[in-house]
């Protein structure tokens, strides 16, 4: 068991170097080692789905993801990279559905907050989108994505008082980001 172990976890390793590479063939050939090995291995999964879905193979990556969520239905890692995948796939009802099952889940991952805002946002749900950022700045504070958000949901509503606050922020943590020197403007 141990030997088995190893060799699957031997593979990992190497996949996850060809990931890194943007070698994604390579990828999912010793990710899928590895789950031959092991196939409890469910992180191995979510990345062999993301392998899948780099190189256009999105059958593949939603079938990898729907087996780990099958496999463990309290890991909200895999209902976000469900949603995301879902989104990406244009199928919003079922990627609403994974951002919310996420947020049951309790998530700590502020990226889970920030891209449901978004995704809220371009629904046309900006009050729920607020929220959504709001809570995800509760896990982290500094977070450039969701200050910069939360500046750009105030600022095209002009309320410009309620964006000041998180353009602060954004100025404090980032003051040389060109992406933020117009929201910067607006605090003269």
């Amino acid at each position: 068991l141990s030997n088995q172990l190893d060799f699957a976890l031997g593979n990992v390793a190497m996949a996850d170097y060809y990931f890194r590479k943007n070698d994604y063939t390579n990828a999912i050939k010793y990710y899928q080692k590895a789950l031959k090995k092991d196939s409890l291995l469910n992180a191995v999964r979510i990345n062999l789905s993301s392998s899948y879905n780099a190189i256009g193979k999105n059958a593949e990556a939603l079938s990898c993801l729907k087996l780990a969520a099958k496999m463990e239905p309290g890991n909200d890692h895999v209902f976000y990279s469900l949603a995301l995948l879902y989104n990406e796939l244009n199928n919003l009802s079922q990627a609403q559905t994974c951002f919310e099952k996420c947020i049951a889940l309790k998530t700590l991952n502020p990226k889970v907050y920030y891209n449901y805002g978004l995704f809220m946002q371009q629904k046309g749900n900006s009050s729920k989108a607020e929220q959504l950022f709001r809570q995800g700045l509760i896990i982290d504070s500094q977070s450039e994505e969701l200050n910069y958000a939360m500046a750009v949901l105030f600022a095209q509503q002009n309320a410009i008082d309620k964006a000041k606050p998180f353009i602060n922020t954004l100025k404090a943590i980032a003051p040389n980001n060109e992406q933020y020197q117009k929201l910067f403007q607006l605090l003269r």
